[in-house]
């Protein structure tokens, strides 16, 4: 609720296409789990999520002079391990997807996903070049 001439401020992280570290984990895991394929098929059809979502929502409920600005975050991971505890520990639906998940469809996408963070963040180590 606010005043006339008030400000409403609203924020939504983005998922798929906007958060390369869950990113690579869901696309991974869709790759490889059918149950993974339909959450993240769930998650890209929610359009408050897409770029212009809220600022639309907000349109359409008759606010005035809506901006849309992107925050960029910034992850750094000390090493696979860190980034990996970031889907397995703790709250968060990329965890509580994980977990529903067999141990061998779990250890099946870590070891995707690690390679692929390897490629990433460091392609010499990952064996890539010579």
């Amino acid at each position: 609720m606010t005043r006339p001439g008030g400000v409403v401020a609203s924020a939504v992280t983005q998922f798929l296409g906007g958060m390369p570290a869950f990113d690579l984990v869901y696309n991974i895991g869709a790759v490889l789990e059918a149950d993974v394929t339909r959450l993240r098929s769930m998650r890209a059809g929610r359009q408050l999520f897409w770029p212009n979502g809220q600022a639309a929502l907000w349109r359409k409920l008759g606010l005035d002079d809506v901006t849309e600005v992107p925050v960029v975050v910034h992850c750094e991971y000390k090493s696979f391990a860190d980034y990996w505890a970031t889907f397995t520990d703790g709250p968060g639906s990329v965890t509580g997807m994980l977990k529903a998940l067999s141990d061998d469809a779990r250890g099946s996408i870590e070891q995707h996903v690690r390679a692929g963070y390897l490629w990433l963040v460091c392609p010499m180590d990952a064996g890539h070049f010579p």
